[in-house]
């Protein structure tokens, strides 16, 4: 969660110190391509860290989601950074970091919905008669 927080705290502060601070005209109907263009990367990206880390023993199936889900958006990110041509801090805020927040929630429902249909079967195969 900590990792997160700083996650979150160095994006938001570098895109606000190191961006110009202009607003669009048409600020959602530039931003939306930006924001399906990076999840469109961001969920290959997720299922393909997710196989090569499925041996891996999480301690908290929602922070390993998450963190997933982060190294995923932080991917989507990246391939925006060079792909987007606006390049002011409140787009930048708005929808490119849109596609990490969304990566992280995504990677926790995920994550938690998994564990809890596993905690499930793991109750009913106890409970049937054998």
């Amino acid at each position: 969660m900590l990792a997160w927080a700083c996650l979150g705290v160095g994006f938001l502060t570098g895109a606000a110190l190191l961006f110009p601070w202009r607003g669009g005209e048409a600020f959602a109907s530039q931003g939306w391509p930006c924001l399906l263009a990076g999840s469109a990367v961001a969920i290959p990206g997720g299922v393909l860290f997710r196989l090569l880390t499925r041996r891996g023993v999480p301690l908290s199936a929602g922070a390993f989601g998450g963190t997933l889900g982060a190294i995923a958006g932080l991917l989507g990110v990246t391939v925006l950074q060079f792909r987007c041509i606006y390049q002011n801090a409140t787009h930048l805020l708005v929808w490119h970091g849109g596609v990490l927040i969304l990566s992280i929630a995504v990677g926790v429902l995920v994550a938690v919905a998994i564990e809890r249909r596993a905690r499930r079967r793991r109750i009913g195969n106890r409970q049937a008669p054998g």
